[in-house]
Protein backbone atom coordinates (compact mmCIF):
# COMPACT_ATOMS: atom_id res chain seq x y z
CA UNK A 1 0.00 0.00 0.00
CA UNK A 2 2.70 2.47 1.09
CA UNK A 3 4.63 1.50 -2.17
CA UNK A 4 1.78 2.10 -4.61
CA UNK A 5 -0.11 4.60 -2.77
CA UNK A 6 1.94 6.48 -0.59
CA UNK A 7 1.09 8.63 2.53
CA UNK A 8 -1.78 10.13 2.79
CA UNK A 9 -2.86 10.90 -0.85
CA UNK A 10 -6.31 11.62 -2.00
CA UNK A 11 -5.71 12.39 -6.18
CA UNK A 12 -4.16 9.09 -7.83
CA UNK A 13 -3.64 8.78 -11.82
CA UNK A 14 -3.30 5.36 -13.86
CA UNK A 15 0.31 4.24 -14.75
CA UNK A 16 0.99 1.17 -16.78
CA UNK A 17 2.26 -0.19 -13.01
CA UNK A 18 -1.10 0.58 -11.37
CA UNK A 19 -2.74 3.56 -9.88
CA UNK A 20 0.08 6.23 -7.92
CA UNK A 21 -0.47 9.08 -6.65
CA UNK A 22 -0.48 12.26 -8.95
CA UNK A 23 2.97 13.86 -8.01
CA UNK A 24 5.10 10.61 -8.02
CA UNK A 25 6.70 8.97 -11.61
CA UNK A 26 7.30 6.05 -13.15
CA UNK A 27 10.90 4.90 -14.04
CA UNK A 28 13.02 2.93 -15.16
CA UNK A 29 14.98 1.36 -12.34
CA UNK A 30 18.37 2.87 -13.80
CA UNK A 31 16.66 6.23 -14.03
CA UNK A 32 15.79 6.25 -10.60
CA UNK A 33 18.89 5.18 -9.06
CA UNK A 34 21.15 8.22 -10.97
CA UNK A 35 22.46 8.42 -14.52
CA UNK A 36 24.91 6.25 -15.29
CA UNK A 37 24.66 2.50 -16.62
CA UNK A 38 27.52 1.28 -14.50
CA UNK A 39 25.53 2.08 -11.18
CA UNK A 40 23.78 -1.15 -12.47
CA UNK A 41 25.96 -4.03 -13.21
CA UNK A 42 25.56 -8.16 -12.95
CA UNK A 43 28.76 -10.16 -11.60
CA UNK A 44 31.58 -11.64 -14.78
CA UNK A 45 31.12 -14.26 -17.00
CA UNK A 46 31.27 -17.36 -14.97
CA UNK A 47 34.56 -18.27 -17.01
CA UNK A 48 36.11 -15.04 -15.78
CA UNK A 49 35.75 -16.33 -11.66
CA UNK A 50 35.92 -20.14 -11.21
CA UNK A 51 35.92 -21.79 -8.48
CA UNK A 52 39.61 -22.64 -8.57
CA UNK A 53 39.78 -18.66 -7.60
CA UNK A 54 38.48 -19.08 -4.03
CA UNK A 55 40.85 -18.63 -1.54
CA UNK A 56 40.37 -18.92 2.22
CA UNK A 57 40.38 -15.09 2.85
CA UNK A 58 41.35 -12.06 0.78
CA UNK A 59 38.25 -9.73 -0.84
CA UNK A 60 34.48 -11.10 -0.39
CA UNK A 61 32.46 -12.72 -3.37
CA UNK A 62 29.07 -12.33 -2.57
CA UNK A 63 26.69 -15.40 -4.26
CA UNK A 64 23.24 -16.07 -4.27
CA UNK A 65 23.04 -18.17 -1.42
CA UNK A 66 24.17 -14.93 0.05
CA UNK A 67 21.10 -13.00 -0.82
CA UNK A 68 17.33 -13.04 0.84
CA UNK A 69 14.42 -11.26 0.81
CA UNK A 70 15.19 -7.91 2.55
CA UNK A 71 18.02 -9.81 4.50
CA UNK A 72 21.76 -9.99 3.57
CA UNK A 73 22.95 -13.92 4.81
CA UNK A 74 26.48 -13.20 6.17
CA UNK A 75 27.21 -17.22 6.54
CA UNK A 76 29.81 -19.23 4.10
CA UNK A 77 31.18 -16.33 2.80
CA UNK A 78 33.72 -17.05 -0.07
CA UNK A 79 37.09 -15.05 -0.58
CA UNK A 80 39.01 -14.15 -3.87
CA UNK A 81 42.84 -12.84 -4.05
CA UNK A 82 43.04 -8.70 -4.09
CA UNK A 83 44.84 -9.43 -7.71
CA UNK A 84 41.57 -10.72 -8.99
CA UNK A 85 39.54 -8.41 -7.39
CA UNK A 86 40.99 -5.88 -8.99
CA UNK A 87 41.25 -7.72 -12.50
CA UNK A 88 37.37 -7.82 -11.52
CA UNK A 89 36.97 -4.34 -10.73
CA UNK A 90 34.22 -3.37 -12.66
CA UNK A 91 31.58 -5.71 -10.56
CA UNK A 92 32.32 -4.15 -7.38
CA UNK A 93 30.22 -3.82 -4.65
CA UNK A 94 30.76 -1.48 -1.41
CA UNK A 95 28.70 -1.42 1.90
CA UNK A 96 25.26 0.27 1.38
CA UNK A 97 24.76 -1.39 -2.05
CA UNK A 98 21.54 -3.22 -3.34
CA UNK A 99 22.28 -6.64 -4.52
CA UNK A 100 19.46 -8.39 -6.41
CA UNK A 101 19.26 -12.51 -7.71
CA UNK A 102 19.15 -12.74 -11.22
CA UNK A 103 18.46 -16.22 -11.17
CA UNK A 104 16.69 -19.07 -8.99
CA UNK A 105 13.62 -19.30 -7.05
CA UNK A 106 12.46 -16.82 -6.64
CA UNK A 107 13.91 -14.45 -9.03
CA UNK A 108 14.68 -10.82 -8.15
CA UNK A 109 15.06 -11.29 -4.38
CA UNK A 110 17.22 -8.38 -2.83
CA UNK A 111 18.71 -7.20 0.20
CA UNK A 112 21.50 -4.17 1.09
CA UNK A 113 25.16 -5.26 1.76
CA UNK A 114 25.57 -4.73 5.46
CA UNK A 115 28.24 -2.27 6.97
CA UNK A 116 30.58 -4.56 8.30
CA UNK A 117 31.80 -5.76 4.32
CA UNK A 118 33.33 -3.01 3.08
CA UNK A 119 33.87 -4.20 -0.29
CA UNK A 120 33.55 -7.36 -3.03
CA UNK A 121 33.07 -8.89 -5.99
CA UNK A 122 29.75 -10.08 -6.97
CA UNK A 123 29.35 -13.24 -8.81
CA UNK A 124 27.89 -13.62 -12.36
CA UNK A 125 24.22 -14.35 -11.41
CA UNK A 126 23.64 -11.40 -9.18
CA UNK A 127 23.46 -7.61 -9.98
CA UNK A 128 24.85 -4.63 -7.76
CA UNK A 129 23.13 -1.40 -7.70
CA UNK A 130 24.39 1.58 -6.81
CA UNK A 131 22.24 4.11 -5.35
CA UNK A 132 23.34 7.74 -6.01
CA UNK A 133 21.71 9.22 -2.59
CA UNK A 134 20.75 12.79 -4.35
CA UNK A 135 18.35 10.67 -6.90
CA UNK A 136 16.63 8.08 -4.39
CA UNK A 137 16.31 6.05 -0.54
CA UNK A 138 18.23 2.38 -0.81
CA UNK A 139 15.94 1.30 1.44
CA UNK A 140 12.71 2.51 -0.20
CA UNK A 141 14.36 1.29 -3.56
CA UNK A 142 15.06 -2.38 -1.48
CA UNK A 143 11.35 -2.00 -0.68
CA UNK A 144 10.35 -1.68 -4.05
CA UNK A 145 12.09 -4.20 -5.57
CA UNK A 146 11.38 -6.77 -3.17
CA UNK A 147 7.35 -5.76 -4.17
CA UNK A 148 5.07 -7.74 -5.78
CA UNK A 149 5.16 -5.06 -9.14
CA UNK A 150 8.49 -5.68 -9.41
CA UNK A 151 8.72 -9.29 -9.00
CA UNK A 152 5.73 -9.53 -11.32
CA UNK A 153 7.21 -7.77 -14.14
CA UNK A 154 10.84 -10.22 -13.55
CA UNK A 155 8.74 -13.35 -13.47
CA UNK A 156 6.84 -12.05 -16.98
CA UNK A 157 11.00 -11.44 -18.04
CA UNK A 158 12.37 -15.26 -17.34
CA UNK A 159 14.50 -17.13 -20.14
CA UNK A 160 15.50 -20.59 -19.56
CA UNK A 161 13.08 -22.84 -18.27
CA UNK A 162 15.58 -25.58 -16.53
CA UNK A 163 17.58 -22.10 -14.72
CA UNK A 164 15.16 -19.38 -14.62
CA UNK A 165 16.71 -16.28 -14.95
CA UNK A 166 16.50 -12.65 -16.41
CA UNK A 167 19.22 -10.85 -18.04
CA UNK A 168 20.62 -7.10 -16.79
CA UNK A 169 18.79 -5.31 -19.31
CA UNK A 170 15.65 -6.58 -17.94
CA UNK A 171 16.45 -5.17 -14.59
CA UNK A 172 17.66 -1.74 -15.69
CA UNK A 173 14.41 -1.48 -17.19
CA UNK A 174 12.60 -2.57 -14.69
CA UNK A 175 9.33 0.28 -13.69
CA UNK A 176 9.34 1.84 -10.01
CA UNK A 177 7.21 3.19 -8.38
CA UNK A 178 9.33 7.06 -7.80
CA UNK A 179 8.03 9.60 -5.18
CA UNK A 180 9.38 12.56 -4.06
CA UNK A 181 12.98 11.69 -2.54
CA UNK A 182 11.15 12.80 0.98
CA UNK A 183 8.66 10.62 0.76
CA UNK A 184 10.74 7.87 0.11
CA UNK A 185 12.83 8.75 3.31
CA UNK A 186 9.32 8.66 4.99
CA UNK A 187 7.85 5.26 3.50
CA UNK A 188 11.09 3.58 3.88
CA UNK A 189 11.20 4.38 7.85
CA UNK A 190 7.95 3.19 8.38
CA UNK A 191 8.42 0.19 6.73
CA UNK A 192 12.18 -0.68 8.61
CA UNK A 193 10.23 0.14 11.88
CA UNK A 194 7.25 -2.50 11.41
CA UNK A 195 10.75 -4.92 10.22
CA UNK A 196 12.04 -4.37 13.29
CA UNK A 197 8.87 -5.15 15.68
Amino acid sequence: ELLTHGIGHKKFKKTEIGKIPVDWEVKTLLSSVGERHDLIVAGPFGSNLKVKDYTDDGIPIIRLQNIEFFKFINKDIKFISSKKAEELNYHAFKKGDIVLAKLGEPIGKTCIIPEDMEEGIVVADVVRVRVDEQFSDKKFLMYVLNSFNCLNQLNKEIIGTTRPRVNLNQIRNLLVTYPPLSEQKKIAEILTSVDEE
